[in-house]
């Protein structure tokens, strides 16, 4: 995976759909205005856990998601990794 560029203030969000290739990785676009300060932040912040801009952003995104479809009571068990992940709604079905 290649790390968010801040070239144009822009961000893409890459996550994997299988493995790891880029053909099969869908993209999230977050575009920032010129004058806004949040990509430096994001940027420095980043920086100081010593990750990625683009792990820094899913570290958001799975902090916000913690509440959403929280019904569904505890894990399922799976046949395999993969299986369990299906399971428990991280991965689509192959």
């Amino acid at each position: 995976m290649s790390e968010l560029r801040l070239a144009n203030q822009s961000f893409m969000v890459r996550y994997p759909v299988e493995q790891y290739r880029d053909s099969d990785m869908k993209e999230i676009k977050i575009r920032f205005h010129e004058r806004e300060t949040m990509p430096d932040m994001l940027e420095k912040r980043a920086k100081e856990l010593d990750i990625t801009i683009e792990q820094l952003v899913k570290r958001f995104i799975c902090t916000g998601m913690q509440d959403y479809e929280t019904e569904d009571g505890p894990a399922l068990p799976g046949e395999s990794l993969d299986d369990f992940f299906v399971q428990n709604r991280v991965l689509k079905p192959k």
